[in-house]
């Protein structure tokens, strides 16, 4: 809706209106799934350990980007960001050492989160040319299509139950007032 507005009243366009191609989303689908695994190990990650360790496993985020530079854009990286990762690196098992909290679902999740988020940046700077690099567009299909691969995991890990009990606000009109006008912007 507000991409329509914005074709009207072009000092407040923001976003451009919603159009769906099918086989940009195509193209699109490896960066959400990349998208929907990220945002289940983050939390996964934050399940099993503290904050304090999730900051320190996501730090291995610095080393896949640079392995990703390497490997997926056939960039090289200097002598100096490798050394950086090195310490990147011994940093993060010093962190593990010193956990209160160890576990090793939650350091495999947080190793796991890292590579997510450095492999989704990388998608976004590959697939950025397919929405003619409208970051705008690319988060309008990302935020579909992610939403299609999340739901039949909603029910694979039986979170729908989980939210009619846990929930006590979907039957109140403010709550779905607020929804509706989010989503139409």
């Amino acid at each position: 809706v507000w991409g329509h507005v914005g074709l009207s009243i072009p000092s407040i366009a923001l976003m451009p209106p919603f159009s769906f191609d099918i086989q940009k989303a195509r193209e699109i689908a490896p960066l959400s799934f990349v998208y929907v695994c990220m945002i289940a190990c983050n939390n996964l990650c934050l399940k099993y350990v503290e904050v304090s360790f999730y900051q320190v496993a996501r730090s291995l985020t610095i080393c896949f980007n640079v392995f990703f530079t390497y490997f997926i854009l056939n960039q090289s990286t200097s002598v100096r960001a490798l050394g950086a990762c090195g310490v990147v690196i011994f940093g993060f098992f010093l962190g593990a050492e010193g956990e209160l909290r160890f576990s090793w679902a939650g350091v495999i999740y947080g190793v796991a989160s890292s590579f997510f988020v450095a492999l989704y940046s990388i998608f976004v700077k590959k697939v950025l040319p397919v929405v003619d690099n409208d970051q705008w567009r690319l988060m309008i299909y990302n935020t579909l299509l992610a939403m299609v691969f999340l739901f039949p995991l909603c029910f694979v890990w039986g979170e729908v139950g989980d939210l009619w009990v846990g929930v006590d606000f979907w039957d109140l009109p403010s709550f779905w007032f607020m929804m509706i006008l989010t989503g139409l912007m």
